[in-house]
């Protein structure tokens, strides 16, 4: 609930792309909570909505949370598995995230830097692709004072474009 010192906005948005397919499909109506983080903690697999780069605004499950253990393990076929807190992180299809090279070099620089912890103020966000997508597999941890709001499905009806 919304309040004076917590004003939440909930907008309709329209989802464009296909990275969190078949939760969220291209073209579908959501709702967001924008400021809803301003007042609220984010949980594991809230889909969170944040500004990329200053001007794309993207939607991504929360998959790791500040303070949480972050690694990557090889799988046998070449790619390499991400790990929070010692557990194989998957997809809603319970499929496990496996990251070629470049994905997992990204992840891997965060667990040297931050020696395996994710920092305060950080996420671990992917969508539902289990080789990643434009999420943390491409750019690394999002900051805190990235994140918009929160989706929350079905959406009024009012839209504006969403990536």
């Amino acid at each position: 609930m919304a309040s004076a010192d917590c004003p939440i906005s909930l907008q309709t948005r329209t989802v464009r792309g296909n990275s969190l397919f078949p939760v969220l499909q291209h073209g579908q109506e959501i709702a967001v909570e924008f400021g809803y983080y301003a007042c609220h903690p984010v949980q594991h697999d809230d889909l969170v909505v944040f500004q990329h780069a200053g001007t794309q605004t993207l939607i991504k499950f929360a998959k790791g949370l500040p303070g949480e253990r972050l690694a990557l393990q090889p799988a046998a076929d070449g790619l390499s598995e991400v790990l929070v807190n010692d557990q194989v992180l998957t997809n809603a299809q319970h499929e496990p995230y496996r990251l070629a090279s470049q994905g997992a070099k990204m992840l891997s620089l965060y667990i040297r830097d931050y020696h395996g912890v994710i920092p305060p103020h950080a996420y671990l966000v992917f969508g539902n692709l289990p080789h990643g997508s434009r999420d943390s597999s491409a750019f690394g941890l999002i900051g805190e004072s990235a994140l918009l709001g929160r989706t929350v499905v079905p959406a009024p009806p009012q839209t504006q474009e969403i990536r």
